[in-house]
């Protein structure tokens, strides 16, 4: 079970992480994400994969394209992050969080807990003093899940 940690306005530090974490989530949901790459003669390859959109049902997409978007958004958030490519590289577990945080927010959990408890597991410490990375990790994938693997929680991330 997850713990609810208050948020003191009065922490103004605290607050603006929470910030940053939301808008992290939010825009994972809903960005389009653009990738460049050389090809084997060295010219750019441009691919751009469309913004998810929270209003189509998830019944309505297949199990792996909502995987796929899942990972490729969580990839695109973490790049210049110590974190980058690693969505790429163990996708079993990103996409095993990403459903947990989804049954999380089945059982009305609210994104604050969850993000509080992830990022207290995954470094230890509590949110408001963990590094930036982490704090990128934790709402990517949150935002990412929701876009992807979970559109029906949209509201959790307007409010």
């Amino acid at each position: 079970m997850l713990l609810q940690l208050p948020i003191r306005v009065a922490d103004a530090a605290r607050v603006s992480r929470f910030a940053v974490i939301l808008l992290l989530v939010t825009a994972c949901a809903d960005a389009a994400v653009t990738t460049t790459s050389p090809d084997e003669a060295g010219a750019a390859i441009t691919a751009t994969a469309p913004a998810t959109t929270t209003t189509t049902s998830a019944a309505a997409v297949s199990a792996e394209a909502a995987a796929a978007d899942f990972l490729v958004a969580v990839d695109a958030q973490l790049d210049g992050t110590s974190y980058e490519g690693e969505a790429l590289n163990a996708p079993e577990v990103f996409l095993a969080t990403g459903r947990f945080f989804c049954d999380q927010l089945d059982d009305s959990v609210s994104v604050d807990e969850i993000l509080s408890e992830y990022v207290a597991e995954l470094v230890g410490v509590p949110i408001e003093d963990a590094p930036d990375d982490d704090l990128v990790l934790a709402g990517s994938v949150v935002g990412a899940a929701v876009g992807n693997l979970c559109p029906e929680h949209a509201d959790v991330l307007t409010g």
